[in-house]
């Protein structure tokens, strides 16, 4: 691997330290009440210097979200590619989510209480670049369930249905747990999704003789 200039080192550096005081702020604030002005302050830079970056607080914004999002489909990607066991790429697939909201809960809570009034502020094209990076992720996923079946770990249904229903679960844990905050890790929910996507909540129902 080429080894960066310092030039380009510092120019990632700052760039890095731009967005992650934007995330704070966003997270204590939200989008609305932050300004560029507040941004340039907390990350120590003169407001100039963020317009060399970025042309304006929804561009920052943005290109957050984008950066976030594709930092945990990779991690997703990459985890889920250590295993060869099928069962255990799910497990991994569930844990590398759950960690990673985990770890950027200010942050996505207010990516979830905001998203539907910044959709169309921050950039026309957001909502559909969410929309197809997300349905990306799912043919990861969809993938892992299939391989699940080829190896009847899982059964034989349909592959990207199941991917949906699994992200579902998933999905609904974050969401209670960030928005409500609740004792406990979110990580620790694992077992129980885990449980759920592979047995059902249902009772076993015994005929009566």
């Amino acid at each position: 691997m080429q080894r960066k200039s310092r030039k380009e080192r510092e120019y990632q550096a700052r760039r890095s330290d731009i967005l992650d005081a934007a995330e704070r702020l966003f997270a204590s604030k939200g989008f609305h009440n932050t300004t560029m002005a507040e941004i340039a302050q907390e990350s120590e830079f003169a407001i100039g210097t963020l317009y060399q970056f970025f042309k304006n607080k929804e561009d920052l914004y943005y290109t957050m979200v984008i950066e976030k999002l594709g930092l945990l489909y990779s991690s997703i990607g990459n985890n889920v590619s250590r295993f060869r066991d099928s069962l255990k790429k799910v497990e991994g697939l569930i844990k590398t989510q759950l960690s990673f909201f985990q770890d950027n809960r200010d942050f996505f809570a207010i990516f979830i209480k905001e998203r539907g009034s910044l959709e169309a502020t921050v950039n026309e094209d957001f909502g559909e670049v969410l929309r197809q990076r997300y349905l990306s992720y799912i043919d990861l996923v969809a993938d892992v369930m299939l391989k699940g079946i080829r190896q009847s770990k899982l059964k034989d249904l349909d592959a990207r249905e199941m991917a949906w229903a699994l992200l579902g679960i998933i999905n609904s844990f974050v969401f209670q747990w960030i928005i409500n905050p609740q004792k406990g890790t979110l990580v620790s929910k694992s077992v129980i999704i885990m449980d759920l996507f592979l047995r059902g909540a249902g009772e076993v129902i015994k005929e009566e003789v």
